[in-house]
This record gives C-alpha cells, sequence and structure tokens, in this order.
C-alpha cells in the first residue's frame, strides 16, 4: 500500500469534515494533537472514516496518541492494520 494516496485521503477529510477548510496547510508532520485538530468527537470520525475508506478495523488499543500524532503516524497505522 503506497503511503501518499493516504495521506491524501486523511487530509481531505479532515479538511472537509472536521476543518471545514479547503487546502488548510496540512502536511504528513502537521501535529494534529497538539494543535487541537483532532480530540475525541473528531478521532471518533476519524475512525469510522478509516474503516469506510479503507475497510481497515482500528482496535481500540491502538487508538493512542502515537498513532494519531500526525498524518504520517495515522497512515503508518492503516498501512499496519491492513496488513
Amino acid at each position: 500500500m503506497d503511503h501518499e494516496p493516504i495521506i491524501v485521503l486523511l487530509k481531505d477529510f479532515l479538511e472537509r469534515e472536521v476543518l471545514r477548510t479547503p487546502d488548510s496547510g496540512l502536511r504528513g508532520d502537521t501535529p494534529l494533537l497538539e494543535w487541537g485538530v483532532l480530540n475525541s468527537l473528531t478521532m471518533v470520525k476519524l475512525v469510522a472514516f478509516i474503516k469506510a475508506e479503507f475497510h481497515v478495523v482500528v482496535p481500540p488499543e491502538r487508538i493512542v496518541g502515537a498513532d494519531f500524532k500526525d498524518l504520517a503516524s495515522i497512515t503508518r497505522l492503516v498501512v499496519e492494520l491492513a496488513g
């Protein structure tokens, strides 16, 4: 699984559904938790999007800061769980 298309889809989702700002400037290393982009509610939306878009179920024990700190981390998680 190629990482770049996943990052683009995740970025587009967050800009559309969370930030409601196209071309927000999010990058693979933007600190999503630190900047308040992700919180408990938006995390639930993102996990649901990952399940729908990539057919990957994120187990509760993987919904932690280390796996959701930025788009690159989330992408690595998706790739790992997709097998």
